[in-house]
């Protein structure tokens, strides 16, 4: 996606960005539910939330990519 080698300190921090929102929904259970007390993770969520975590880093990838070339 980026153009780089997985070795590369920017596809790693990209990496580590969607791993990151990712354990925020899997280990923030108590955090999550002040915040959205009426979430279940139900299939359909997971889907809507792994929709947001691409939508929103995607712009951010896109900037990877170009600063590189």
């Amino acid at each position: 996606m980026l153009g780089l080698p997985a070795t590369d300190d920017k596809t790693r921090l990209c990496a580590i960005s969607v791993m990151g929102q990712i354990l925020a929904y899997i280990l923030a259970g108590p955090l999550l539910a002040g915040v959205w007390p009426g979430l279940t993770m139900t299939p359909e969520q997971v889907e809507r939330i792994a929709e947001h975590i691409g939508i929103s880093l995607l712009p951010t990838f896109r900037i990877f990519a170009v600063s590189t070339k």
